[in-house]
């Protein structure tokens, strides 16, 4: 706790919970849920494990994961989705946004 891993309002991942840090007292931490629930953390479970706090720094980077049929022209689909990407304001140029093929598989 002397470390500050995270504060009220910041976008964390807890013990498994994910959610806006709500309060912080001694006993426990508050959470609220993406679906407006109120989650009460005992604090010896978060400061027991991992504490992911997703709102540290100002710039934040993001994973989409997609599906594409087989016969599709991935170069084509690449350009289209940067394309997208890159029409949105908040988007920065630097880093520029980048795209990968995570894996291949048959569904």
């Amino acid at each position: 706790m002397v470390y500050k891993p995270f504060d009220v309002d910041d976008e964390v991942k807890i013990s498994g919970i994910w959610g806006f840090v709500d309060s912080i007292t001694l006993p426990s931490t508050k959470v609220k849920g993406f679906q407006g629930q109120m989650i009460t953390i005992p604090n010896n479970a978060v400061w027991s494990g991992t504490i992911e706090n997703l709102t540290h720094t100002q710039k934040r980077k993001i994973a989409i994961s997609l599906r594409i049929p087989f016969d599709e022209d991935l170069n084509r689909v690449e350009q289209l989705l940067l394309d997208i990407i890159k029409s949105h304001p908040k988007t920065l140029t630097e880093p520029a946004p980048e795209m990968f093929i995570w894996s291949v598989e048959d569904y």
